[in-house]
């Protein structure tokens, strides 16, 4: 199974058509259950599957809510494609911490 079996040939055609869109930033708006996630996994398939670097993908999800099923389905892949995604994703808030955690060498609590 690729990436793309897993995330992007499930999608409509509208998701699809976002998933697909030409490279470079893309945001995702909808209200809850409308399949903004759905949407984001597909894009970050269609980008790696199609070279990019999956450390370049910056994934960010509005809040808390917007992680958890993100991860809750990346659990369900099999290894060999686990290891093709971006590092994680972040809140702005968890981003924010990251860069100072990185940046001055400190201790962002957040």
């Amino acid at each position: 199974m690729t990436l793309r079996e897993f995330w992007l040939d499930p999608l409509d055609q509208e998701q699809r058509a976002a998933a697909e869109a030409p490279v470079g930033p893309v945001m995702a708006l909808g209200g809850p259950g409308t399949g903004k996630s759905d949407t984001i996994r597909g894009r970050v398939a269609f980008l790696v599957e199609g070279g990019a670097d999956p450390e370049a993908i910056l994934f960010i999800a509005a809040g808390e809510g917007g992680t958890h099923p993100y991860f809750q389905r990346v659990g369900r892949l099999p290894d060999h494609l686990r290891s093709l995604l971006p590092p994680g994703v972040f809140t702005p808030l968890g981003l924010a911490c990251q860069i100072l955690n990185q940046s001055q060498g400190g201790m962002c609590i957040c």
